[in-house]
Formats: structure tokens, sequence, C-alpha cells
């Protein structure tokens, strides 16, 4: 088949959009996201699937905020993440490709869903998300780990890095019991060496940075490639994180047959892997040509320029950031135990 038939065939396909409405999360995100897809039209036709995610049949609930749209109502248990929840509704719906958005998401431009399905009917692209990232779960973890592994064992107060790392620091405890409290860097950082080889398997095994993968929100490709790709039981958060992020993500998956993995902005444009830090859609120049808002773009969006910095250099920068025998680091904390379950 022709690259034009391809395409005509792709621009022809049923669109089902999956909404995930998780209980827990309250009604306020909900709310936020039926007054966004009131403001902001699709712009093409499609069929809106809502998945109330562990609503309790005999209290009160959030549904009536759901009522003044069409949509059809799928119900499950509170289980199985965000992914399961995508992956359960697109196993009852019959459309050829969906559009999937996490409880948090709120549009932020008009035709949304026309310019995510212009991009998608290109033959040569498999998957069209609003957001991605070169981030490596593994070394994010490790870099946030070793800040509060020196921590933990009694480095000494530094500003710069207690202004980088304090909002991870301040949830543990030092532990003035450890065999290894107070004593020199090197030997702090030989021991945190020891102690991640001992971490979770599933965490260690994650591709390094950089690590090209499109967000699992706000993402659009065909129905049977998602089905495909995922598996029918998702038992861990680890799991899911391996679907967005792993060696065998959605997007490696894609990428591994020689099709496309692309951002799509608010203006319409289509950003190839090359081209995603300058999107500005994550991340990035206040993030200003981003289809949709989530709750990692609105923490962003509240961190201090400190964090920023970090963050963006973690999911684009060419030089990743790491403690590197830092001999002194916040000494003011909560008095929350420290979770050896992050080594161990």
């Amino acid at each position: 088949m022709t690259d034009s038939r391809l395409s005509l065939k792709k621009a022809n396909m049923s669109i089902g959009v999956i909404y995930l409405a998780r209980y827990a999360e309250g009604p306020e995100p909900m709310l936020r996201f039926v007054e966004s897809y009131e403001r902001y039209p699709a712009g093409i036709d499609h069929d809106l699937i809502i998945v109330y995610k562990g609503f309790p049949r005999w209290s009160p609930s959030f549904r009536g905020i759901f009522r003044r749209i069409k949509h059809r109502a799928l119900a499950m248990a509170d289980e199985s993440f965000d992914i399961g929840a995508y992956r359960l509704a697109s196993e009852q719906i019959s459309h050829q490709l969906i559009c999937c958005f996490n409880t948090f998401t709120e549009i932020e431009s008009g035709d949304w869903l026309r310019k995510l399905h212009a991009a998608l009917a290109e033959p040569s692209i498999g998957i069209a998300g609003a957001t991605a990232s070169y981030e490596s779960f593994r070394e994010s973890v490790r870099a946030i780990s070793k800040a509060v592994w020196f921590a933990i064992h009694g480095t000494p107060f530094d500003a710069e890095v207690a202004e980088l790392w304090g909002h991870e620091i301040i949830k543990h405890a030092p532990n003035p019991d450890s065999p290894i409290y107070g004593a020199d860097a090197v030997t702090i950082e030989a021991e945190f060496e020891r102690a991640w080889n001992l971490t979770n398997p599933a965490v260690l095994t994650m591709p390094g940075y950089p690590n090209p993968n499109i967000r699992s929100n706000g993402f659009m490709m065909a129905r049977n490639d998602f089905l495909n790709f995922t598996p029918k039981i998702i038992t861990t958060k680890e799991h899911t994180y391996g679907i967005e992020s792993g060696h065998n993500s959605l997007t490696a998956r894609i990428v591994s047959r020689g099709q496309r993995a692309v951002v799509v902005g608010a203006n319409g444009l289509i950003y190839d892997q090359q081209d995603w830090p300058n999107s500005d859609t994550f991340r990035r120049n206040r993030q200003r040509n981003k289809l949709f808002s989530d709750n990692q773009t609105r923490d962003y969006d509240k961190m201090s320029p400190a964090r920023k910095r970090l963050m963006e250099q973690w999911t684009w920068g060419e030089q990743f950031v790491e403690v590197k025998h830092i001999t002194r680091l916040p000494n003011w904390w909560e008095p929350l135990p420290f979770s050896p379950g992050w080594f161990v």
C-alpha cells in the first residue's frame, strides 16, 4: 500500500478519547478537565470514554460532573494504575485510534485532537504525544536516593545543595545509629554504591540517560498497537514505568519497527525526537507550547528556579546532574523515618 493510501486510511479511522476519572483524586481535577473539554473544541469527530475508577456505589460520587458532556461510561476497581485503565477501555471499545488522558489533564488549546490526529495520519508516525522526555527513571531515582543517603548519614549543611535537593531530603530523618553516620564523604559514597546495587532490579535494569520516550498522558496511537504493546495484567508501579520509558516502552516498540515517535505542540507543529527539547512543551521555556497540562507540568510551574534547572537538565540536558563527593548537605528534617525499601 502506498504512503498516500496509508495516510488516507488513517485519516478515516474512528477515534476514542479515553479519560481516567479516579475517585481517590477528588472532584477538582475532573471538573478542570470537563471545563477545558467544553472550552476547547477537539476539531475532529470522536467518542469520549470515561473510565470511572474506584467509584463506590454506596456513597456520593462525582459522576454528576460529567453529565453535561456526552460520553460512554466504563467502571473499574482502583487498581492497575493509569495504563491499566487505558487498557481496560481499549479492550471494550472498537475504535481504531485512541487518545489517553489521566485524571489531572486539562486541555490548553483548541483543535487539540485534530492536531494530534494530523500527525498520526502520516504513515511514518506510530505515536504522537503532547509531551516527551529524554529522562532515565533509573538515573533520576539514583540521583535523588544519593542525595538522601548523604543527608541521613550526617553530612553537614550546604546552601546550594539545599536549594537543589532540599525538597527530597526534608522528607527523611538522619540516622545517628548508622555505623557510617558522620563519616567522610568517600566512605558514605562507597556505602551508597553498595546499597544501590541491592535496590529493586526493575529499577536497576531501566535504560540510562538519554532515554527518549513519549509520556503516557495525552498521547495518541492505534488501539491495536496499544493492546499489543501492553500486558493484560499490571501489578506494580515499576511495571508502568517500564511501559512508558523502559527498554520495551510504547515509544521503543514503535521506533523499533521503523516508525517515528513525535511530539505535537499547541501550534500544531510536529517535532521529531531530536527536536523535542525545542518544542517548549515540557520542562522548558515556561512550557508555553503545550497542548495539555497535568500534575507534572503544573508541579514544574511551581518550582523554584533551582529546581526548574535541575528538572530541565534531567529531562533534556546533555550532562546529567548527580551528587558527586558532596561534603555538606542540608541538616534540617521533618521527623519522618527513612525508608530502607529505597535500597533493598
